[in-house]
């Protein structure tokens, strides 16, 4: 299946807490901040966001970096 004008994010991007809730690393004024997310489709590359981000949401691409809630980051150019 295909939609179209949907909001993508890297499948790596996604994080899957312990009680089963989608989040990811949202980055807010240079700071980590954990965000849940709805998801709908995926594939191997992507998945659909269908709430809890907007698009041009700042995300952390990888989330298996060991990042904890308002770490400061650099963005990177």
């Amino acid at each position: 299946a295909g939609k179209e004008g949907v909001l993508l994010v890297p499948r790596e991007s996604v994080i899957t807490a312990t009680d089963g809730q989608k989040q990811v690393m949202q980055i807010v004024n240079n700071r980590i901040r954990l965000v849940a997310v709805k998801t709908g489709l995926q594939d191997s590359k992507n998945v659909e966001i269908t709430e809890g981000l907007l698009p041009g949401d700042q995300i952390v691409k990888d989330a298996s970096v060991s990042l904890q809630p308002n770490t400061r980051v650099k963005l990177k150019q």
